[in-house]
């Protein structure tokens, strides 16, 4: 961390900015966690390298970037706001993307319905689903399975439980999003894909973080600032 009170983000949701400190000292608060979360799993990472300007970087020295313990302090160094994860050739989970821009409650109504739809359904290669705030205007319905699969069977799964009139008649299904209708979009679901880590910060500084059913309705954006 070079310049801990520079401020690398300023947008509604901090206007007096976050400062390279700031997010130095929330990721040191979650090592843990995070190194967990992506053991043996590529990752790229998104930082500020001046105010307001994001860029992505996935390769160093033209190699993938991996995280642990010996090279955390050098990623996590203040300008660094966001992890995300790379999806492997074999998961024991995939990823429903509830998207659609500008409509918070809207996101979180049709995550909870597509939720409980699946838990009704109670299908036999399902073990658990988690729903996951992803720090923007989105959830993710992380869908986890009684064993690995190849990614690309994920996807195909994923998309014939969810292709039923009960669910098409109020969503789309397809790559390009319609506006105003949710998406639910499967193409995290791919080798090499990238989604972003739980408890990492979004592109707006906001948390990822697992939500409980009974508390999706109530929650705001705000409540999820470092």
């Amino acid at each position: 961390m070079k310049n801990p009170e520079e401020i690398i983000l300023k947008n509604k949701f901090y206007p007096e900015g976050i400062k390279e400190k700031e997010t130095f000292n929330y990721y040191q608060k979650i090592r843990r966690e995070i190194i967990k979360e992506n053991n043996r799993r590529d990752i790229m990472i998104l930082l500020f390298s001046k105010f307001n300007q994001p860029i992505f970087k996935r390769k160093e020295k033209n190699k993938y970037l991996n995280l642990n313990n010996s090279n955390y302090d050098k990623i996590f160094n203040g300008r660094t706001i966001g992890i995300y994860s790379i999806m492997k050739n074999y998961e024991d989970f995939g990823i429903i993307d509830i998207d659609i821009d500008n409509n918070f409650e809207l996101a979180k109504s049709t995550t909870l319905d597509v939720y409980e739809y699946l838990i009704r359904q109670n299908f036999d290669t399902i073990k658990d689903i988690e729903i996951r705030y992803t720090g923007k205007h989105s959830f993710h319905l992380i869908v986890k399975f009684k064993q690995k699969q190849r990614i690309g069977d994920i996807k195909n799964i994923l998309r014939n439980i969810l292709n039923n009139k009960y669910l098409m008649n109020k969503y789309h299904m397809v790559y390009k999003r319609t506006k105003g209708i949710p998406n639910l979009d499967l193409s995290p679901n791919k080798y090499n894909g990238a989604y972003i880590s739980k408890y990492s910060l979004s592109l707006w500084g906001l948390k990822c973080e697992e939500i409980q059913k009974n508390d999706l309705m109530k929650i705001r954006q705000e409540d999820f600032k470092i």
